[in-house]
């Protein structure tokens, strides 16, 4: 079985609003989500082979607690432009180019799009995924450029406020 995590980044600041939308850093409480959402995702998923970001700097933040807790190589975390708020189609063509080695992926974004991936794996889960959100989908297909939707399993939903304190 291959797994995918589908993360929306972890909460950003908007103190400095001189800054463009992509160079928002994470703020205290995306500090604080994230490494526990990605000790918690651990304990669920056995490693990571591959992290792919946005290019926006609270995704790639994120994506380095992830790094950190799954110990994914340097080369193997990387941002990526067409994943920065564009829709789900760049999505399942990042998918579709993995090479065949890699089983575990991490996918990190932004929303809308991570809601309509949450409502893709399975209708009507949520109305917004929340920072720091994550979707866990398993599936059992050989080569990554068959994948779609109606070959995964939900595995889990999970976001920090619904996590053991």
């Amino acid at each position: 079985m291959r797994n995918i995590l589908f993360i929306r980044h972890a909460k950003s600041s908007w103190e400095d609003l001189r800054l463009k939308d992509w160079e928002r850093p994470l703020n205290s409480r995306g500090k604080k989500d994230a490494p526990k959402m990605a000790d918690f995702m651990l304990e669920k998923v056995s490693g990571l082979d591959r992290i792919y970001p946005s290019i926006a700097r609270r995704t790639q933040q994120t994506g380095r607690y992830f790094q950190q807790t799954f110990q994914v190589p340097e080369e193997y975390f990387i941002p990526v432009q067409s994943l920065y708020l564009e829709g789900m189609e760049m999505y399942l063509q990042q998918l579709w180019g993995l090479e065949e080695e890699v089983n575990n992926v991490a996918l990190i974004g932004h929303n809308p799009t991570m809601t309509h991936i949450a409502n893709s794996v399975q209708p009507g889960l949520t109305d917004n995924v929340p920072t720091c959100g994550v979707i866990w989908v398993e599936t059992d297909i050989d080569d990554w450029s068959v994948f779609d939707f109606q070959r995964v399993q939900l595995r889990g939903y999970y976001y920090p406020k619904i996590l053991p304190k």
